[in-house]
């Protein structure tokens, strides 16, 4: 197992780094081997390695469309009150 699951200090949701083979995705060297998923959402995001894989769990504001929905949300009725 290639997985590695991490609590993310900017939302607060859990986040992995899955390798293909985990996901039962079809694994071709030079392609898209490695995901990050939003475990709390299921946004998935690919990448063709570990490094970038890691890099873009430490940023889920950046690829999972639902942690940025609840960001904005957050900080709208914040800027409201």
């Amino acid at each position: 197992m290639k997985t590695i699951t991490r609590k993310n200090r900017q939302t607060g949701t859990r986040v992995s780094v899955i390798h293909g083979d985990d996901l039962g995705a079809e694994v071709q060297p030079g392609t898209i081997v490695w995901y990050t998923v939003c475990e709390e959402h299921g946004q998935i995001c690919g990448h063709a390695t570990k490094d970038v894989a890691t890099g873009f769990a430490a940023e889920p504001l950046t690829w999972c469309e639902v942690c940025i929905a609840v960001l904005n949300v957050l900080t709208n009725s914040e800027v409201a009150r």
